[in-house]
């Protein structure tokens, strides 16, 4: 891998959007140069994988380098992928989802030295690196939830080689703190002492239950200058959180909303100050997967997706040796290094492999 200077902005040729999928092979085999024992060069053809989006998946398929043995066992083998192409070819003729990492950026951007330094404070530094546009391949989330082993927290791609789901890798992607105490997720409703001090903080109507998103918008958008008293920089902190959940980290929804099974929780905002942010978005992405699994056995005409998608593609993004279009290693956060237009070319091979299905 090309070591390089973070601080330089590297250019890059867009004049091909597929140039991302031709070039799709594992970082470790295109180190060492070689292919896996005894697999001759036009094998690939010989499968006679049908569809285009195995002919899709055929260009972006990784080889497991010979020198590292299986991480882990799934549910499903390579041999039995491809004898079911049928079942991995299904596509539901629609997605549901809310996940917009460009809502948190616009917000963001906004902010001051004294916001940057509560955004840091609350853990959630590397979003302050988020750029407007990236694009969400919906097709592509769905490809790699249905993929997810839930149990080891592992994908498995179509060579039978995981990409692993852990602590390190969203805090490398997404420069977030992935230490500390779990977020506690309240199965009981909302307490009405968290109700009037949401009220209280947020100086919504009687009216209204809880405060919605623009209630949170406006805290976050709000002039305080370089100073802020403690009250409202707890106040900050609560919508800030309340804002990531709904866009960023939170289960799967129609249209964004703070979840409100942690509003007993981030109610109290000295308990952001120490929480496992990273552990909150495998958790939301576990359980998403196991829902998305369980309902694709049915063939259904729409399915709902949860969790961070922005983390998830760029972990398999992270994966795949993209040629001169690979970020060296030591470049972290990974969010700040990647283009939006890099992303569009590599996610838009997933969108466009089934047509309008994919849609």
């Amino acid at each position: 891998m090309e070591e390089g200077d973070p601080g330089r902005l590297r250019q890059r040729d867009h004049s091909s959007s597929g140039s991302a999928g031709r070039r799709a092979v594992t970082r470790s085999i295109t180190r060492s140069g070689s292919r896996p024992k005894g697999e001759a060069a036009g094998n690939v053809d010989a499968k006679n994988i049908k569809g285009a989006r195995n002919r899709l998946l055929n260009k972006l398929k990784t080889r497991r380098n010979d020198s590292e043995p299986p991480n882990s066992t799934s549910k499903y083998t390579a041999s039995e992928e491809e004898d079911n192409g049928e079942e991995e070819d299904f596509c539901p003729f629609k997605f549901h989802g809310c996940s917009s990492s460009d809502a948190v950026q616009e917000v963001v951007s906004t902010f001051n030295t004294k916001k940057l330094e509560i955004l840091d404070k609350l853990g959630l530094s590397g979003l302050q690196y988020l750029e407007h546009g990236f694009h969400n391949s919906r097709h592509l989330v769905f490809w790699l939830l249905k993929r997810m082993d839930v149990e080891n927290m592992n994908i498995k791609l179509v060579d039978g080689s995981f990409v692993k789901m852990n602590l390190e890798s969203v805090r490398r992607i997404l420069g977030i703190r992935c230490t500390g105490a779990q977020m506690m997720i309240s199965s009981s409703k909302v307490t009405e002492y968290v109700k009037v001090r949401l009220h209280e903080r947020f100086g919504t109507e009687e009216s209204k239950d809880l405060p919605d998103l623009d209630d949170l918008r406006k805290v976050l958008c709000r002039e305080y200058g370089n100073v802020m008293s403690e009250y409202d920089e707890e106040t900050f902190m609560i919508a800030m959180a309340g804002y990531c959940y709904a866009y960023m980290f939170g289960p799967a929804k129609r249209s964004a909303t703070v979840p409100r099974d942690i509003w007993n929780f981030i109610a109290y905002p000295k308990k952001l100050l120490n929480c496992n942010w990273g552990g909150y978005v495998l958790a939301v992405l576990q359980s998403s997967a196991r829902a998305v699994q369980l309902n694709a056995r049915s063939n259904p005409s729409s399915i709902k997706l949860g969790g961070c998608w922005l983390y998830l593609q760029l972990l398999y993004m992270d994966s795949i040796d993209l040629g001169e279009n690979n970020i060296p290693l030591g470049w972290l956060p990974r969010v700040r290094w990647y283009e939006t237009q890099h992303l569009l070319d590599f996610t838009n091979l997933h969108e466009n492999c089934k047509g309008i299905r994919a849609k």
